[in-house]
């Protein structure tokens, strides 16, 4: 029984106890005003004992019933303060799915004022494409009421109808509430939009990293194979005279193979497989001395401005692909603008908040040095932007691009421990931000060149090891050409075997990174134990070895980047033997 129907029942209870005694006192007072006694009472006396117990019976009403009330309306109040208290949007629902009563962060949260939803159906805060029909009926349950108007159970991600129309992801979570003895759900609402784009942000993250391995893993095989096609034709072209008409099918293939190996080097970018050579740069002498070149690649009816601010700190990055970054961008903010415009290249410091590395779950905070590049052009649109960086997507037509060079840009900074953002909306064009860290102390670095200069032979035995059959036999015929003695291994585990059975010293060690049995720093160490004084150059298509990282950095190793030429190699080879060796 509700505390309203036990006033009622008490209030009828006093009243038939008043009534009564009223009834008795009257019929006294009458008695003892009869003829006999000669003392009769005035008629308004003997129907005053029932005005006083009517009085009476009012008075003792009131008192019940606002005894009874008072503690529902302090109940009421006292929930209306807890759900103005509550931290989320909070809704409180009748059966009928209509609204009761929403605290200040429901009317921010959807766009309306407090007063304009109440006694509205929760129907007004969900998308038509997701109302159902499951919760009619008298008694709906709270798994339908009222978030069965979005069709879900207890607790889940929905989407919300905002009063201008928008839609914004939700996340609700609603419980039964019986008060006054009627039955209410209480639905508490979070707004998770930030929480949806940076899942998104993950997401993406995770798919560029599984393209990346894949990309690597593919580029890695296509240089195997590219640097046997290439040496082969360096090696044939030079035993085929001038004007004959076999150097100029020769000719193709290296021009084709050179084609496929830029090729794969930009996917090797993409997918952070690269062997960086990082050393401390400053980004506004790089960005002067790049200038000439951009400003040819750039036509005419485009306006190059260069805003470089001159207390940009100096960036620890690889300079030949921070080189490679600043084209790629400039060209692309060149496709932009097929009709002209302004092209803008700027620098500057800055600090990445806490904040907004847990907004970017790769970035760290701290000191960054930004490297802008804007256009004026087309601009994309935010379906354009979550694909702008996966490898082969473009937007231009068939023929204009590769759709690696963003890709490129992308592996590239991830690389070098930065991070990358896009500003940019239909019509008004892009801005593409390149954050590089400060640069804490200089690293070493081995500087080769390339080109087409005499080497003078050699007379060091050298051991190689590689798994490829092709390329192995490449490696072993351009260095016996040039002098060197040569012991190779199909694998690690054989090139150790024949260098414990050479008799004499090995100067070099020639070694693949990733082969069977025994890969390239396992038979590095290995070989030192015996020849403490071998150099060695790890060969790879890529690598992700920290050793190999740590020995390149620290001077103990050099790299050799398939696919490779001839010269190249033969080049490097000389250079490393003629250095002091490293303990």
């Amino acid at each position: 029984m509700s505390a309203q129907s036990r006033a009622r029942v008490l209030f009828l209870l006093a009243g038939l106890i008043v009534i009564v005694s009223g009834l008795a006192l009257t019929l006294s007072l009458q008695m003892l005003g009869s003829p006999q006694t000669g003392n009769a009472p005035p008629p308004i006396m003997s129907w005053l004992p029932l005005i006083v117990a009517s009085l009476v019976i009012l008075g003792i009403g009131w008192w019940l019933l606002g005894s009874c009330h008072q503690p529902e309306e302090d109940s009421a109040q006292r929930l209306r303060a807890l759900l103005e208290a509550a931290p989320d949007a909070c809704i409180v629902c009748r059966q009928d799915r209509t609204i009761l009563m929403a605290n200040d962060q429901a009317a921010r949260l959807f766009g309306y004022e407090s007063s304009l939803l109440r006694n509205q159906s929760i129907e007004k805060l969900v998308p038509n494409w997701l109302r159902g029909t499951d919760a009619s009926g008298p008694n709906p349950s709270p798994t339908s009421t009222p978030s069965g108007s979005w069709r879900l159970g207890l607790d889940g991600n929905l989407v919300g109808r905002r009063r201008d129309g928008s839609e914004i992801p939700i996340e609700i979570s609603v419980s039964p509430l019986e008060h006054a003895g009627q039955r209410y759900v209480v639905s508490f609402i979070r707004n998770i939009s930030e929480r949806k784009k940076l899942e998104d942000r993950v997401r993406h993250s995770q798919k560029l990293e599984a393209v990346g391995r894949l990309a690597g893993g593919v580029a890695h095989d296509f240089n195997n194979i590219l640097t046997a096609i290439i040496g082969y034709s360096d090696l044939l072209m030079g035993s085929v005279p001038q004007g004959d008409p076999v150097r100029d099918g020769l000719l193709e293939i290296k021009k084709a193979g050179d084609r496929a190996a830029a090729l794969t080097q930009q996917l090797l970018a993409f997918s952070r497989k690269q062997m960086l050579q990082p050393t401390v740069i400053d980004l506004n002498a790089l960005i002067q001395e790049t200038q000439k070149m951009l400003r040819r690649l750039i036509p005419e009816d485009i306006e190059m401005q260069l805003q470089l601010d001159p207390q940009t700190r100096p960036v620890r990055a690889d300079a030949a692909q921070t080189q490679q970054v600043l084209l790629n961008l400039v060209l692309n903010a060149r496709d932009a603008m097929p009709q002209g415009g302004k092209l803008t290249i700027q620098t500057a410091n800055t600090d990445l908040s806490s904040s907004y590395a847990r907004k970017h779950t790769e970035v760290r905070a701290g000191p960054y040095a930004v490297l802008s590049v804007s256009d004026t052009g087309c601009g994309m649109d935010e379906a354009t932007q979550a694909r702008v960086f996966e490898p082969f997507f473009t937007t231009k037509v068939q023929g204009k691009g590769t759709g690696l060079g963003l890709a490129t840009v992308y592996g590239i900074v991830k690389q070098s421990g930065g991070h990358i953002e896009i500003s940019s909306a239909p019509g008004q064009g892009s801005v593409f931000r390149v954050y590089l860290p400060i640069a804490e102390e200089a690293v070493p670095t081995v500087s080769l060149t390339s080109g087409l200069t005499r080497t003078p032979p050699g007379t060091e035995t050298i051991l190689v090891a590689e798994d490829e059959d092709a390329l192995r036999g490449l490696v072993r015929r351009v260095l016996e050409e040039h002098g060197y003695a040569v012991l190779a291994g199909k694998d690690g585990e054989e090139a150790l075997r024949l260098c414990r059975q050479h008799p004499g010293a090995v100067h070099l060690l020639l070694s693949d990174v990733i082969m069977p049995n025994m890969n390239g720093p396992r038979l590095a160490q290995e070989v030192k134990s015996l020849h403490p004084d071998v150099r060695v150059i790890f060969m790879s298509g890529y690598t992700d070895s920290t050793l190999v990282s740590r020995g390149v950095s620290q001077g103990e190793a050099y790299f050799l980047q398939k696919p490779f030429r001839t010269d190249t190699l033969i080049q490097l080879v000389r250079e490393v033997l003629d250095r002091a060796p490293t303990r």
